[in-house]
This record gives structure tokens, sequence and C-alpha cells, in this order.
């Protein structure tokens, strides 16, 4: 089976895995807010971006959405519903059958014109142990009922574009999906799937 075709039937698994997820919003992650912060200062400690955006983060009025898989949520496959994982550095024989274990946090600080966005990524691979995380930020934007945010990794210059419908009145709702595509080199544009589940705390 060429490489191709494997991609297209991981993609319909991954739609099959999370076709639910577009109309279930309400769930339940399965652990305290106390916990929450307390793993986004492991991922700061863990990694040099990441804590450069959580020290940058109005902690008065920021809102953290989080998810981690497998767990509450689901499986690896459902809550990290991706066909390619170029924008972590890896090639596309990476599948979701790498990830032992993902942790998700979406981060949104609203400011007066314009909301400051990150997502920190964390994933044990195999058999590790080891959580390796990966950091994007940037901006986001909400028009007529949409959410939009172009992000990028400080570091490999990587950029995702994270868009939402699970939105009112410009704020989020308190569980929403992110739709993911990655930007290649001369600016393309790829839809590679979705974070399907991530319950807010705080804000």
């Amino acid at each position: 089976m060429n490489k191709t075709l494997t991609q297209i039937l991981m993609l319909a698994l991954f739609v099959s895995a999370s076709a639910c997820s577009n109309q279930w919003r309400d769930a339940d992650a399965g652990v305290e807010s106390t916990e929450v912060l307390k793993m986004l200062g492991e991922a700061g400690a863990a990694n040099v971006q990441a804590s450069s955006v959580i020290k940058s983060i109005d902690s008065t009025s920021a809102s953290v959405y989080f998810a981690e898989a497998p767990g509450n949520l689901g499986t690896v496959a459902s809550v990290m519903s991706l066909s390619y994982f170029n924008f972590l550095g890896k090639n596309d024989a990476f599948t979701f059958r790498n990830v032992s274990y993902v942790r998700l946090f979406f981060i949104d600080d609203p400011r007066s014109s314009h909301h400051s966005n990150a997502l920190i990524i964390g994933i044990k691979e195999g058999t590790s142990d080891t959580l390796k995380y990966y950091s994007f930020s940037g901006v986001g934007v909400f028009d007529s009922g949409e959410f939009e945010a172009i992000l990028k990794d400080s570091s490999s210059g990587r950029q995702l574009v994270l868009r939402s419908w699970d939105v009112e009145d410009d704020e989020f709702k308190s569980v929403i999906q992110l739709r993911v595509s990655d930007v290649d080199s001369s600016g393309f544009e790829r839809y590679i799937g979705k974070f399907s589940t991530l319950v807010g705390y705080g804000g």
C-alpha cells in the first residue's frame, strides 16, 4: 500500500473516531483546575518557549483549555485527530500510533484589540515516560461566530492555523474543538485534522 493511500485511510479513521465531536460539546476532563495549573507549570519547567508563553499570560483574564489522552475525553486518536505531525518536526511516517499519551493546553488571553493565544503540546512517544513539549504562540481574532489564530513555534518557525466555531459573543464556550492546519514554507495552508475536545478552566 503506497504512502498516499495509507494517509487517506488514516484520515478516514480519524474522521470516524472523532465524528461525534462535531456535535458533542459537554465534556469533563476529570481533572481539577489546580491539577491543570500544576501540569501547565511542569510544561513551563520542561520547555523554554512554553515558559516564556506562560509568563506572558495575564492570569486574571486568561483561560486555559485542557485535554489529555488516554483519559476521560477519549483515546489519543480521538483527542488528537491529526493526519500529519510535520509541525512537530516529525516525518510523514509518524502517526498517532507513535504516541502513547498526549497533554494539550490551549491558552486564550483577551487583550484590548485581539486575543493572545498559545498552544502547548506534550507527548510521550512509544514506551517513553518522558513528556516532550512543543509550544506555539500568536494572535487570534473572533469574526462572525468564528475564531482564527495563527500560531508560530519561535524556535523552528513552523506555523499552525487554529479555527473554532465553539464561540458565543466573541468568547469561547466552556468546551471547544480546534480545527488544525499547518503551513508550509511557501505559505500554503493544509488542513490536517482537529483537537476534538478541550475543556475550559479559568477566565
